[in-house]
Order: C-alpha cells, then structure tokens, then sequence
C-alpha cells in the first residue's frame, strides 16, 4: 500500500519536472526564434531593390559617386 502511494507521489512528481524543464525549453526556443527573426528585419529593413542610389530630373538618371558634388538647380 506506501508503495504505491510512493509510487504515485514520485510519478506526479517526475512528471510535473518534466513539464517545467519542457516549458523551459519552449520559452528558450521561442525567446531566440524571436530575437533572431526581429534581428534579422532590423538588418534588413533599410534595403532597396538598387543600392546605388541617383536624382531623376527631368527624366534623365543620374548616379554621382561624388560626395563633394551637388546639382545646382
């Protein structure tokens, strides 16, 4: 009879650890899927379909490399 209630104890005992170090891991696992997809969009958000960038004026496209350069208008 102690047996099986010992049993019994120690069985919901083991298995309410298990749940806890399960929850753990799941809160580990979704903390750093988070992080490493929010810092992922961080790294990416300012990028354009054409990294150099130029000023259409009157329908013709200029790309100055120069930074000392400026159009006049």
């Amino acid at each position: 009879m102690i047996q099986r209630i010992l049993a019994t104890v120690l069985g919901l005992a083991l298995l309410a650890v298990v749940f806890i170090f399960t929850s753990i891991l799941l809160a580990i696992g979704l903390t750093t899927a988070l992080l490493l997809g929010g810092w992922m969009w961080w790294r990416g958000r300012g990028r354009v379909a054409s990294p150099r960038r130029g000023r259409v004026i009157e329908g013709e496209s200029r790309v100055v490399d120069d930074p000392n350069y400026h159009l006049r208008p």
